[in-house]
């Protein structure tokens, strides 16, 4: 087996007390080898596997970040390539690998090959810590086109999918790392009256929930509402009905996975009109999230199309409106419900989109990044493939490194949910089905909310039962005429209680379809026109065949015919010279009218009701907004953006995210320790944005670029915000990781949860060793010890910059390159870096001419010009000295030994011990076996035991085991590249000289706690 590749849970590792993660990780791999060292053997079954799944072992735990993928050709690197005919194991298990090299944990079963291969590859996935996901083909017996043979109403019902389960999941309890399954049909969604039944069961069951006789079709109830909507909830309810019924069927027979079900692209978020389905049925929050553990969102808005109605389908502006719009109802579902979301990530790849495949695309290789980065940025936990590995090496190879950038996150993503906004967009149900209108091209008036104000969830019209509103402090309505009266109620009340509405449209219907006064009081106009450009059919872009409508109706509306009007003059002191579509006259009765148009019409109106207020917009938002893309005014575009920026900000409400750049993305998950921002370009040129982040669970205290390992410079205001400036060029993703002052507090041992020093391990900037140390104190001033290469110092030097670029004493340990080069290059060019004392205890020239190398001198004179060019001097310290700094006592344990001339510039390290009452930390520098032996001989060797220990020379021919015996630590630092950590000098482990596995192995025998490893990225400690 090839070494395990372990990804980290987060490149900025945080101390922990008891075994660390990566100790935790090994112990369960070992755990599984040796499941997976049980007798061979192979059944003719759905999947055929090698291990043996013993009952109620529990739902896999996944190895960083879950996604999967199929089985499939790689277009790049070791594996197969799609050739014809039987594939070797090298083969299967080189591909397997190349998988796991992109950042895949997991591989979907069955895998579509022979039996004896898909044992090979499936044993082999496993045996390397990735998860299988199963699909077992549906088992709720019923679908989109016609009413089930057996009604879920009836008693056989049950008994049937009881059968049909059996037979299915049996194959299941076979998969040691079996994480989740798909037990239901694809994107259920309801077709049509056709799919409804009218037998027997069915009928007894609306008597019994409704208390009349279920009408005997649609026609005949259509101008009644409430019957309307009686019938419209019964018929949808069919599904999930059933599916309760097969999730305990499910979870009796096979507990020990995550029962999943894909959600439809369109036709459940507001699009099942006219579309694929025929009516205005089903919404994917009414049907609720009592029957999975997970949902999967499906939808490939690159790949395909995003069926958006009418002229938007063609000019399909912003491109990511529809899946922000969509997952925001996604997630609000799963939040609600406390479920998990998942995503299907489009591929380019003709198993699924064959027609749709061509140069514009194949150019795009950077479209499943952005995509699956985009899905965990909006509350994402897995991600799987759809359908298949890129067939395209560029696709390929972005996809991968934006997974492996995924993957330095890791599972810590599980634990810091996408926050939840301050603002929210109400979901009207109501409306949906009784006016049978499409409400899913508001989208767009959600994506330019979005980027206006930085964030917006989605409230269901279900989840309006109090006038809290589920905490949110803004609530926009767009396009809403109609709404039940104690909902109305209940936003007119969170109004008076200090809430804030934006709307572009006034709900003057209720739930009858008749007038309803209590929103056009709420906003102080009467007679509020709701119209709208009618849009209908969806654009299928084909690209090997001529592209085409699909779902025209007969009655298609005339699109090229609306209403227009302007909007000239300035509003909260935002110039404003807009064109409007589909204004929307009104009457002002307690309103104030802040500008209007060209015609004389209300264009906003304000109104003050109790301590909140609300804000209505005269005009269509989704119709003027389309049409600055139309005819390409992104001057009117901005306009409107700003517009919305205004209201909030006179509303009092700030956003905890937000980006300048309106075509960047930035989005937060986070927990109470620690947070990701993710800065998303999606498509613009200009790669510049400035990110606000407010209100966070924590004060952030750091930001670090997980893809080049940096801290990012911000800047911190007075009123609690910060404001970072970032560039990211279009299509391009930046991962950063938040974190607190005290983010180790809760994994702490209770004597070190609060108050101590804090302690960063940088990573190296080159493939040599070094060794650069950074600490901060309590009230935040920063020491450095040594630095490292030349070629570390542009990364030390920003680091610093973070802090900010101010270090109150920077200890060099011994004269060596590979410790001091960083500084010797940034007194060269501080910049606004301000360095108060620089400490050595370094050996006189003379001295290093009789025992040392050219290449040892040149450095050293080299250094001290350096030095000498700048206002510095160097301080020398003696043994035994103490300093005092910033809470932090440092003690000068070991200084040059210049009577060691074995080794001897190793053996002249200075050794500190930093500590408080909280914790102690020995830094050791390069030291060799003899200064080591002089330190535990002499009079300060009882100040040596530490919580930490920096290992002495990388971790290698450093001081003897007995030494680090004496020192007793918890943990250990290892300035150590990986080559060096795993003696491969280019041969393979323990091809070199080092003598670093024996280092590690003398540690093994010590109650060491965690190993922190230089080549593991940026390390943080407190």
């Amino acid at each position: 087996m090839p070494p395990l590749l372990a990804f980290p849970t987060g490149l900025v590792r945080d101390r922990m007390a008891g075994p660390s993660i990566a100790e935790q990780r090994r112990r369960r791999r070992q755990e599984r080898t040796l499941l997976m060292m049980r007798p061979r053997f192979t059944f003719l079954l759905l999947f055929l596997l090698l291990s043996v799944r013993s009952a109620g072992v529990g739902i896999a735990e996944v190895e960083g970040f879950p996604v999967a993928t199929q089985f499939s050709p790689v277009p790049s690197g070791e594996g197969w390539k799609g050739e014809d005919g039987p594939l070797s194991e090298a083969t299967l298990r080189a591909t397997v690998d190349n998988i796991r090299a992109h950042g895949f944990t997991g591989i979907e079963a069955p895998t579509h090959r022979p039996p004896e291969e898909q044992a090979i590859i499936l044993d082999y996935a496993q045996s390397l810590g990735m998860f299988i996901t199963v699909h077992t083909g549906a088992l709720e017996l019923f679908g989109r086109t016609e009413p089930p043979a057996i009604c879920v109403y009836s008693p056989e019902y049950a008994k049937a999918v009881r059968a049909n389960a059996e037979k299915a999941l049996a194959p299941l309890a076979d998969i040691p790392r079996l994480y989740n399954a798909f037990v239901y049909q694809d994107e259920p969604f309801h077709w049509g009256p056709q799919s409804f039944g009218y037998n027997p069961e069915v009928k007894a069951e609306f008597q019994r929930r409704y208390g009349y006789e279920l009408p005997p079709d649609l026609d005949g109830i259509r101008n009644d509402p409430q019957k309307w909507q009686d019938v419209i909830d019964f018929r949808s309810a069919y599904f999930p009905d059933g599916w309760r019924q097969v999730y305990q069927i499910v979870k009796e027979l096979n507990p020990d996975f995550k029962v999943v079900l894909t959600h439809d692209s369109h036709n459940t978020f507001g699009a099942g009109f006219s579309s694929h389905s025929e009516i205005a049925i089903d919404d994917v929050f009414h049907w609720g999230g009592d029957f999975a553990d997970m949902f999967v969102f499906d939808i490939y808005p690159y790949m395909m199309f995003d069926f958006r109605f009418g002229r938007p389908a063609r000019l399909p502006k912003p491109r990511i409106s529809q899946t922000h719009y969509s997952m925001a109802q996604m997630r609000n579902l799963t939040r609600s419900h406390g479920k998990e979301l998942g995503f299907w990530v489009g591929t380019y790849n003709p198993a699924w989109f064959k027609d749709f495949l061509g140069p514009d695309l194949a150019a795009m290789s950077w479209a499943e990044r952005e995509m699956s980065m985009t899905a965990v940025a909006n509350g994402a936990d897995f991600l799987l493939t759809g359908y298949k590995i890129p067939v395209d090496a560029g696709h390929w190879e972005s996809f991968g490194a934006g997974l492996r950038l995924l993957q330095k996150a890791g599972a810590r993503l599980l634990d810091a949910p996408k926050l939840k906004a301050k603002a929210c967009m109400l979901f009207p149900r109501t409306q949906y089905i009784q006016l049978q209108q499409e409400y899913f091209n508001v989208g767009l008036s959600f994506e330019l909310f979005l980027r206006a104000f930085g964030e917006l969830d989605i409230l269901h019209e279900d989840q309006v039962v109090d006038d809290t509103l589920e905490g949110y402090e803004l609530l926009v309505l767009f396009d809403v005429a109609l709404l039940p009266e104690p909902v109305a109620r209940h936003v007119a009340q969170f109004v008076a209680n200090g809430g804030t509405v934006v709307a572009d449209c006034v709900p003057g219907l209720g739930a009858d379809r008749k007038p309803m006064p209590v929103m056009e009081e709420l906003f102080g106009v009467e007679s509020a026109e709701t119209g709208r450009i009618q849009r209908a059919g969806h654009w299928v872009p084909y690209r090997q065949q001529a592209p085409i409508w699909a779902n025209l109706p007969a009655d298609r509306p005339d699109e090229s015919i609306f209403k227009t009007d302007r909007l000239k003059g300035e509003v909260m002191e935002i110039p404003l010279d807009l064109p409007l579509i589909s204004p929307r006259a009104c009457s002002v009765t307690t309103g104030k009218v802040l500008a209007t148009t060209a015609a004389g019409l209300p264009a906003v109106v304000h109104r003050a009701t109790g301590e909140g207020q609300t804000f209505l917009l005269g005009f269509c938002l989704q119709d003027t907004y389309f049409h600055t893309w139309e005819t390409e005014n992104a001057s009117a575009r901005n306009q409107l953006r700003s517009l919305l920026t205004a209201l909030t900000r006179a509303a009092g409400v700030r956003p905890r995210v937000a980006s300048t750049n309106p075509d960047i993305e930035a989005t937060v998950r986070a927990n109470q320790d620690e947070g990701y921002l993710f800065v998303i370009n999606h498509e613009t040129t200009v790669a510049e944005t400035t990110v606000q982040l407010a209100d966070l669970p924590f004060a952030v205290d750091l930001i670090v670029d997980l893809g080049s390992e940096r801290p990012v410079p911000f800047v911190a205001s007075n009123d609690g915000a910060l404001r970072c400036k970032l560039a990211v060029p279009h299509g391009e993703v930046a991962l950063l990781k938040l974190l607190p002052a005290s983010a180790d507090a809760a994994n702490a041992p209770a004597e070190e949860a609060k108050g101590s020093f804090m302690v960063w391990q940088l990573p190296n900037q080159t493939t040599t060793q070094m060794m650069s140390y950074v600490i901060r104190g309590r009230g935040g001033k920063v020491i450095v010890i040594d630095g490292g290469n030349a070629g570390d110092a542009p990364y030390l030097a920003q680091f610093l910059e973070a802090l900010g670029n101010r270090v109150e004493a920077w200890f060099i340990t011994h004269p060596h390159s590979d410790h001091f080069d960083a500084l010797r290059e940034i007194v060269k060019s501080p910049g606004k870096l301000e360095i108060q004392a620089i400490y050595a205890s370094l050996p006189s020239l003379d001295w290093m001419q009789k025992h040392t190398s050219d290449g040892e001198r040149t450095s050293f004179e080299l250094f001290h010009q350096a030095i000498a060019q700048t206002e510095h001097s160097i301080i020398d310290l003696d043994t035994g000295q103490e300093l005092q700094l910033d809470g932090i006592q440092i003690e000068v344990l070991g200084v040059d030994n210049p009577e060691i001339t074995q080794n001897p510039v190793n053996n002249s390290s200075m050794v500190l011990r930093m500590s408080d009452p909280q914790k102690s930390v020995l830094f050791l520098a390069d030291l060799g076996e003899e200064g080591g032996d002089k330190l535990l001989r002499g009079p300060l060797a009882d100040r040596l035991p530490s919580d930490y220990v920096q290992m002495a020379h990388h971790g290698q021919t450093g001081v003897k085991e007995d030494f680090y015996r004496h020192v007793n630590p918890r943990y250990c630092l290892w300035p150590t590249p990986i080559w060096l950590w795993n003696n491969d000098n280019g041969g393979g482990a323990d091809s070199g000289p080092w003598r670093t596995l024996e280092v590690r192995s003398w540690m093994d025998r010590l109650p060491i706690q965690q190993h922190y490893k230089m080549f593991d990225g940026l390390i943080r400690f407190e």
